[in-house]
């Protein structure tokens, strides 16, 4: 459309040019009349002025014309973009932390064997166990073995009266949590002398030794420990900082009596000395 003005008025201006010559141009008889004298008149300037004109509006033409190919160019990767259809990543589903206990209720001082599913390999869980008004009695940190299961026994404090109690379990920022019932102190059942003796009372003959790869660490360090003892036997090893905090790795031997658990240390922990 901006081409086709520019045309018009190039004509327009043609017109009006022609016209301005014809009307100077002279009679050709001999002795010219004064009016005919008088109408010549150099056009010179003007002729130039409008060339000059013609060559802007040229200049404009030309870049009006670079502005719509880089336009059209545009709208042609927009439309492709419109197009091409939109991948949607799909959705990572989060993983689920589930506690279970071996019972429903205990006498005080029995151990809570808790059973944890959901977790990764060699991954820490915090165990928390809190009163009926929500007063924190019982918190470990446990680690689950090389393949993902973790067992641990929580022995209950002497202290603790009957009632209902909270179990939660925090792992990657998943919470879970159970009731757990103490109904009263517990008893010992001593077996008569000529109880027969169990296979499961036979004290084992392997002996249990293990070490780490360094003394010294620094707070979020991890604690790589090698060991050996009987073949294919769950182990437990408890780790004590110097506050008395407790943090457990749970494995099973390999057939030939190997185990390899780790202890990761916290970002927060204190300096002294740890008992394994």
């Amino acid at each position: 459309m901006a081409k086709e003005l520019a045309i018009l008025a190039v004509s327009m201006i043609t017109l009006l040019v022609a016209g301005y010559a014809a009307y100077s141009v002279m009679d050709l008889s001999d002795t010219p009349s004064t009016r005919q004298v008088s109408a010549e008149k150099d056009y010179t300037g003007e002729l130039k002025a409008i060339q000059s004109s013609l060559n802007d509006v040229n200049k404009k033409l030309e870049a009006l014309e670079s502005d719509i190919a880089e336009l059209q160019t545009i709208k042609d990767a927009l439309d492709e973009t419109k197009q091409t259809p939109v991948v949607q990543k799909p959705t990572q589903t989060q993983s689920t932390l589930d506690i279970t206990t071996n019972k429903n209720s205990y006498k005080v001082g029995e151990s809570i064997v808790i059973t944890a599913k959901g977790i990764l390999a060699q991954q820490t869980v915090k165990l928390d166990l809190y009163s009926s008004v929500n007063e924190l009695i019982v918190t470990k940190i446990v680690f689950s073995d090389s393949v993902g299961n973790l067992v641990y026994d929580m022995e209950l404090p002497s202290f603790l009266k009957t009632g209902s109690y909270k179990l939660k379990a925090i792992y990657n920022n998943i919470v879970d949590e159970i009731t757990v019932g103490i109904i009263g102190s517990s008893t010992t059942e001593t077996q008569s002398d000529d109880t027969e003796e169990t296979p499961d009372s036979i004290v084992s003959t392997y002996s249990l030794s293990f070490s780490i790869d360094k003394t010294s660490y620094t707070p979020g360090d991890v604690i790589w420990v090698t060991g050996k003892g009987e073949p294919n036997k769950s182990v437990v090893l408890k780790m004590t900082s110097p506050d008395y905090e407790e943090q457990t790795a749970n494995t099973t031997s390999l057939s030939d009596g190997t185990f390899t658990p780790v202890f990761i240390l916290p970002s927060d922990a204190k300096a002294g000395d740890w008992t394994l």
